[in-house]
């Protein structure tokens, strides 16, 4: 799988320096977390995507031993999908 990735610089900042910036600036704080919240989000939502793509299409194909103990047809656990 690609995916085309937004461009970015990285840069190594002194913890020191970046909480004395954080502590003395309402605003660049606000800024910095809501950054780091949306890269959370980001980050939560490709490792959902990861984790249903595998787990989805294997439903129709659904053997478990409590499907057929229950008598559960494997059409109607692939209506969940």
């Amino acid at each position: 799988m690609v995916e085309a990735m937004e461009v970015t610089a990285t840069v190594e900042v002194e913890r020191s320096a970046l909480d004395k910036l954080l502590l003395g600036n309402a605003n660049v704080t606000y800024q910095f977390l809501r950054a780091m919240i949306n890269r959370r989000r980001e980050l939560e939502t490709k490792v959902e995507q990861l984790v249903f793509k595998d787990v989805v299409p294997s439903w129709p194909n659904c053997s478990f031993a409590w499907v057929r103990n229950t008598g559960w047809s494997t059409s109607a656990a692939s209506s969940w999908a």
